[in-house]
């Protein structure tokens, strides 16, 4: 099992992330640490993004940001019911077949630029 998240370094200036950031007061940087956290709950407590009984103000209090979850609504990134929250996309970004899509991605990207170091070296 492989124990990590997938994390773009484009969230930083993701403009969703700037605007629950305006709208919540809060650092950028504050709302992807609470990001974070919601996602390690999804990737730690479920496969397909579905954590049932988790309610706004308990994921709120989790994050210790009050509204977070409203805002994640409105930005469309999680989704409430009477059963629970749903991550959206989770699958996309998280599971085994995203991990292992990621992984494939950086050895391939690792594997052109030492093909491409080779044939640099070659050339001189």
């Amino acid at each position: 099992m492989l124990h990590w998240i997938k994390l773009r370094k484009s969230i930083s200036d993701d403009p969703r992330v700037l605007g629950l950031a305006s709208r919540l007061k809060v650092k950028p940087t504050e709302i992807i640490g609470c990001l974070t956290l919601l996602w390690f709950c999804g990737d730690t407590h479920s496969t397909d993004g579905k954590l049932p009984n988790l309610t706004p103000d308990a994921l709120d209090k989790q994050v210790g940001l009050k509204g977070f979850s409203a805002e994640l609504v409105k930005t469309g990134w999680l989704v409430f019911s009477e059963q629970g929250a749903e991550i959206v996309k989770f699958l996309e970004h998280n599971g085994d077949g995203a991990k292992r899509r990621a992984q494939d991605a950086k050895r391939n990207a690792e594997l052109r630029t030492k093909k491409t170091s080779l044939a640099d070296g070659v050339s001189n």
